[in-house]
Parts: C-alpha cells; sequence; structure tokens
C-alpha cells in the first residue's frame, strides 16, 4: 500500500464529494458546492491521501482528505476528515493529521520572523470513538461539549492540540 498526500484540486471534486457520502449519514454531509467553496480558497488547506498505485483512469485513488482553514493568525480548525471506509484503520487519519500539522506550520512560520506556535481545534461526534481515540493519540485534548451540534440532537465534543515548532 503506497499512500501519500498532495494537494486537491477542483478536478478531485466528484471523488472527494462521493467519500464524503459514505462517511457521514446524509443530514451531515457536505454539498458539493461547499467543497468547491473549500477548493478554490486561497487559506484553505485541502489536503488528500492518495493511493498511488493506480487506477483504471490512471490517475491515484483518493483514499481520504482532510481541510483546515484558518480562524484567526495562530488558531486553525480542522472543518472535516474524512477516510473512506475501506480504507480506515490503515493510519491514513494519522498520516493526514501528521501531514496537515506539519503544513500549518510551516505556514504559520513561513510567514513571521519569529517561531510562532499555534492551536488547532476539531469537532468530533461524541460516540464516534474510533475517531476520538484516533484524535486522542494524536495528541488532541477535550475542550468542551457542544450539545445538538450535529443533525438529529447528536453531541460533539471540542478537541483541541497547541502545535509547535521544535
Amino acid at each position: 500500500m503506497d499512500i501519500k498526500t498532495r494537494i486537491a484540486t477542483l478536478e478531485d471534486l466528484e471523488e472527494i464529494y462521493q467519500i464524503e457520502r459514505v462517511c457521514f449519514e446524509t443530514s451531515d454531509i457536505f454539498h458539493k458546492e461547499t467543497f468547491e467553496f473549500f477548493l478554490t480558497t486561497n487559506e484553505v488547506i485541502f489536503l488528500l491521501a492518495v493511493n498511488t498505485e493506480k487506477k483504471k483512469s490512471g490517475n491515484d485513488l483518493i483514499v481520504g482528505f482532510i481541510i483546515v482553514q484558518p480562524k484567526f493568525k495562530s488558531k486553525f480548525e480542522i472543518t472535516t476528515i474524512d477516510v473512506h471506509p475501506d480504507w480506515q484503520n490503515k493510519g491514513i487519519g494519522s498520516l493526514l493529521l501528521r501531514e496537515i500539522e506539519e503544513r500549518i506550520l510551516i505556514r504559520i512560520n513561513d510567514d513571521n520572523r519569529e517561531k510562532i506556535d499555534c492551536f488547532i481545534e476539531l469537532v468530533v461526534y461524541e460516540n464516534n470513538h474510533s475517531a476520538k481515540k484516533l484524535y486522542t493519540n494524536m495528541g488532541y485534548q477535550i475542550l468542551g461539549k457542544l450539545h445538538s451540534y450535529y443533525s438529529r440532537d447528536r453531541d460533539g465534543l471540542r478537541m483541541g492540540k497547541k502545535l509547535s515548532k521544535e
């Protein structure tokens, strides 16, 4: 299994949308237009995990993705992280998180003369135990509970992590 990361492009839109549809309940998925917005906004980091063994079309097979938006100068939010169910529990979520954290630190420190720490946050469905375990293993801590954050009055947990350039 040869998994690499790369920046998403508009050409990836349909495949990204199909992964979103199999990862989340219908009431919680982003619309295709939302992904198009993320793909065309410079401040957003939209990263793919791809299997570089070519599929029939000759393109890489997208197996997951992560979207991060800046909120303030040194604060970022993971908007979503999706890994296709056929590719879950293979380290792809960890790969995407490590890569996005590294890219955030590069971006924040390239823009400043002195080393700056930053903070990254996300919201996870309270009963998504595998995702919570992934985030906890990657150093994220629970910051609070968001009541009725998801459809059907399901609660979310806000989690966060301080990123430091060593």
